[in-house]
């Protein structure tokens, strides 16, 4: 499991090939709220604890 951004996440197998579609939330979270970041994984529920910064959670200028 890889984090690509403050929302988003990769999850690889042995091999290097991308499963991240077999994840619930296709690889998508929000560090806002607990309850959107538990997801299952072929058949295994699994919760993360994101924590961010103010720094780390700001939204980048466009």
């Amino acid at each position: 499991m890889t984090f690509l951004s403050g929302t988003q996440f990769k999850i690889t197998d042995a091999s290097g090939t991308d499963v991240t579609t077999d994840a619930s939330t296709a690889g998508k979270f929000s560090y806002g709220s607990f309850a959107d970041q538990t997801f299952t994984f072929r058949g295994v529920e699994l919760t993360m604890n994101i924590n961010l910064s103010a720094a780390e959670s700001a939204t980048p200028a466009t």
